[in-house]
């Protein structure tokens, strides 16, 4: 448990799974900011950072750069919470190895056919967010 709070302090908000209110627009940056140093950390590009959130890559600048007008959907939300979920179990089962950690999501994996979970979450379903969530929390458990 321990190590799980460390890896959501670097992000600095506990985001939940299931995110079913309507925030304001301060949990709107909050989203956002928690998306961004995600991104950050395994070095996303702006282009992709799009494609996970599922927004065109104007208004992903448009939100970057004035995150004051972010309307995110109940989806795009529940895409970050998939997110920053993933980037704790991975300091989980890493034992806060930010570096492999980091890398995990760029290899290869058996249990994803072979592909690269983040290849995975650039498909844009949230099914494959989901998958890869669920695969981590199993490990992350064990």
């Amino acid at each position: 448990m321990q190590q799980s709070k460390q890896a959501y302090s670097h992000l600095g908000y506990r985001l939940p799974i299931g995110v079913t209110h309507r925030p304001d627009a301060t949990t709107y940056q909050q989203y956002l900011t928690t998306f961004e140093r995600v991104c950050d950390e395994w070095d996303v590009k702006n282009d992709s950072r799009a494609t996970l959130l599922d927004v065109s890559s104007r208004t992903f600048y448009r939100w970057r750069h004035k995150s004051e007008l972010a309307t995110l959907s109940n989806d795009q939300r529940k895409r970050i919470s998939l997110l920053a979920n993933i980037y704790v179990d991975l300091h989980i089962v890493f034992d806060e190895n930010a570096a492999l950690a980091n890398a995990w999501v760029r290899r290869p994996n058996t249990a994803f056919s072979a592909r690269a979970p983040l290849d995975l979450l650039l498909a844009r379903s949230l099914l494959e967010f989901q998958a890869v969530f669920l695969y981590l929390r199993q490990v992350a458990r064990r």
